[in-house]
């Protein structure tokens, strides 16, 4: 099986929940391949805000790929603001 089209744009690397969230999401399109069709319908901007460890990501979804990003970056179309156990 090919990898899941997801990946960490340049700087993102350095953002630890940027991190975690790009191999869960990687981990469970490998595991559960019957949800590679709702991710490939995906398009649009989310932002998630762990505000107990200031940190925050940008997921943008295009194509059937996604990108996570450092920060907030662009304007989300959703944003998803919370502590970061309770986000993962």
């Amino acid at each position: 099986m090919t990898a899941a089209p997801i990946e960490l744009a340049p700087g993102a690397e350095d953002n630890g929940l940027a991190t975690m969230l790009c191999d869960l999401v990687r981990q469970n399109l490998e595991t559960k391949p019957h949800k590679r069709a709702d991710f490939d319908a995906l398009e649009g901007t989310v932002a998630i805000v762990a505000e107990d460890a200031e940190v925050a990501l940008t997921l943008r979804f295009t194509g059937g790929k996604a990108t996570v990003h450092d920060g907030i970056v662009g304007i989300p179309d959703v944003t998803v603001r919370g502590a970061g156990d309770t986000i993962m």
